[in-house]
Formats: structure tokens, sequence, C-alpha cells
């Protein structure tokens, strides 16, 4: 018999801390949300079924360390269910050049009612190349190795992976592909079977206990405005018969309110093989609670305010070379009582910035030369991306602003 975690755990760890008001806790930066709602799914040769979701996640960055959690909790309406949890943890090394390396762990286990628990935990691996911020283009590369367990036994995982990224405006595109072997299985604890998936985009089907490998491709897209953000996946697998398939994604956030969103999402996932869970597709519609992206930053800057900060030769966002390695940061910031900036040259600590004149606010600090991932807060609000500098999506801490200081 082989020890199955228990992915409730990390469930109800998710949830408590996304309870909790965003930015609490010790660590700088923090991220939280809680989902609420329906959702419909119809796994491989299975009828659809209802259910109702309780999805939380949270993110927290401290310095060059990133930790998240999430869950979904999914009760159907034949009176089954199922629990899935997952944590990830990475380690940035300080950047060389425009090269910064990255040590990361993730675990995640599925238990469902009547059926055995699965799991995988992997170790991984991966060098980050970022272009200029004026160029907003970033790639990677990196391998993975672990273990993953499922009906029909525990069965070493290995994989490598590299991909590509470009942010144009609101517009963030992704490409990647990788190659994945999964090893015969130990033993076998009970008979393969399809088992009924969770609602999410996490692939969920039947696979044999002998070796296989495959390899898969992906490309995304994600736009953001205002109060709506949009994204799309689309995906393709190939290997042997039983393993190749096509998968796609869809989903949107509109934020009614900077606490209360809509989210709606649709799609097709593949079958997962090395913990033997099936294919199918779902739909979801709930309500999201957390903090929007915008919340509590910066406000437009408005005709008459551009036209005398242009006059003044300032913009809403710039830093100058102070001399022995410092520099001044200037942000422009109307009507605020407060502004606060972080970043990796400050361990992602808040340092408050002073006001210097009308609607203008400064602080000098030490900051290297390089590639440096910042944001700012005013009056307390939500961390954003400073206006005019390049967003980065980060697959853990949401979005931050990329700079390059030479």
């Amino acid at each position: 018999m082989h020890r199955r975690p228990q992915s409730g755990a990390a469930f109800v760890l998710s949830l408590l801390l996304a309870l909790a008001p965003a930015g609490a806790g010790v660590c700088a930066q923090v991220t939280a949300t809680l989902d609420a709602g329906t959702g419909s799914a119809r796994w491989d040769d299975r009828s659809r079924s209802t259910v109702l979701t309780l999805a939380p996640a949270l993110s927290a960055a401290y310095g060059a360390l990133v930790v998240s959690a999430g869950g979904t909790a999914a009760r159907f309406d034949s009176g089954g269910w199922v629990r899935q949890g997952n944590i990830a943890g990475s380690a940035f090394t300080p950047a060389l050049g425009r090269l910064r390396g990255e040590l990361a762990a993730t675990a995640q286990g599925t238990a469902y009612r009547a059926h055995a628990t699965t799991g995988e935990a992997l170790g991984r691996a991966r060098l980050h190349w970022v272009s200029s911020a004026q160029h907003g283009l970033g790639a990677w590369a990196g391998a993975s190795a672990g273990h993953a367990w499922g009906d029909a036994g525990g069965r070493p995982v290995v994989a490598a992976d590299g991909g590509a990224w470009a942010q144009r405006g609101g517009f963030t595109f992704r490409v990647s592909a990788g190659r994945t072997g999964v090893s015969a299985a130990a033993s076998r604890d009970s008979a393969p079977g399809p088992l009924p998936p969770p609602i999410s985009i996490s692939p969920t089907p039947a696979s044999s206990a002998r070796a296989l490998s495959y390899s898969t491709a992906e490309a995304g897209l994600g736009w953001a405005r205002g109060s709506l953000e949009l994204s799309a996946t689309l995906g393709a697998r190939a290997g042997e018969r039983s393993l190749r398939g096509g998968s796609w994604g869809a989903g949107g956030t509109f934020w009614l309110t900077s606490y209360l969103g809509l989210v709606g999402s649709a799609g097709r996932y593949l079958p997962e093989p090395a913990q033997g869970l099936a294919g199918g597709r779902y739909a979801t519609l709930a309500m999201r609670f957390g903090v929007a992206p915008g919340a509590g930053s910066l406000r437009p800057v408005r005709a008459r305010e551009a036209k005398a900060a242009v006059a003044a030769r300032e913009a809403p966002f710039a830093i100058r070379d102070a001399g022995d390695g410092r520099r001044t940061v200037e942000i422009l910031a109307p009507g605020a009582r407060q502004v606060e900036l972080m970043g990796d040259f400050t361990d992602w600590q808040a340092v408050a910035l002073v006001r210097s004149g009308p609607d203008i606010w400064r602080v000098t600090i030490p900051i290297a030369k390089g590639t440096h991932r910042l944001n700012i807060r005013v009056d307390g609000g939500a961390w954003s991306v400073p206006p005019g500098v390049t967003p980065l999506a980060d697959e853990f801490l949401g979005t931050v602003g990329l700079i390059i200081l030479e």
C-alpha cells in the first residue's frame, strides 16, 4: 500500500487563509480569493452532472520566495463529492543580467467519495530570461522529477519543458511545450478505472500501469482592462493513441466592486495518465470574493493634470539616478494621502514615499542595475503595477511591474 496525502488538509488551509483580509499575515505581498458557485461537468464515458463548488486560492511572496495554495470542494447532484488541494513554492536566485534561476516544488492531491485518493509531488528547476521592459518578452526552460500515485499504484515521473511569453498593452501571450515520461507502476492497489474529475481546469482518467511517455504543447492568451479580465488556452498532446487529444479553456472575471467579482469558465481537459484520472468537459459560474487588481491603485490622470505634469517635466512614474548606487523614485498621485513602494530591491517590504510637491511623491533608496520587479500602493489599497511600467504576469504573484535599470 502507498501512503496517500490528505488533500483535504491543503484545501482547509487555503480556505482559512482565503478568508483572511488580503495583505494580512507576515508576508509582504499576499493575494487571496474565494470562489463560490455552481457548475456542470461531463467526464469521458459518463453522464453529465451538476455540482456546487467552493474554491479558495492564496499566493504570498516574501523576498525571493513565493508560495501558493488552492483547493476545490465540489458536491454532485448525485450526492457524491470530490476534494482537490494543491500547494507550490518557488525560490528565485538573484538576477544575473537578464537571467534568473528558479527552484520549485509542487504537490497536489484529489480525494473522491468511495474512491482511492490520487496525487503527485514534483521538484522543478528552471532558468528564466527576461528582455528589457520596453520589449516585454521572456522565456524559460527547465526540468522536473517526482512521484505520482493513483489506482494503478505509485510511479516515478520526469518531465522537461520550455516556453516563452510576450506582453503588449493589456495582452499577454504564452506558448509552451514539454515532454513527460511516466515509469511503470511499482504496485497495484486496485483495478484501474476512470474516476469522476473535480470541477477545475486541472486535467483529470484512466491509464494503465505500464510505462508511457507523451509530448504536450499549449498556447494561452490573456487580456485585462479596467474591471474585466479574459483568458483562453488551447493545447494538444501527442503520444500513443490512447493519450492523444486536444484541450481548451476560456474564462473571464468581471469585478462588480473592488472586492466582489463574477467568474465564468468552460473547457475540456485531457486524461492525466500518471494519476489515472479521466478527461472531460466543464462549465462553471461563481462569485469571487477578494481584491480586484486595480483596487486602490492610481486613478487615471486627467488631461489638465497630464498637461501640468508635462510642463513640469514630470511623468506619472519615473526612476532617476541619484548617484552612489541610489535612485529617486517619483510618482504622480493626484489626491493621494499615502503612497508606498515595494520590490525585490526592498526585499518586498513596503517603503513609504514622501510628498515633495503638488501630487508628487518621492523616495531615494539603493537600487542596483539590472532587472527588477516592483509594485505600488495608494492609500492602503491593493498593490498594483505603476503607470507606464510593463506588467509581468506571474503564475504565483498575479501581476507585478518589470523594469530594467542600466
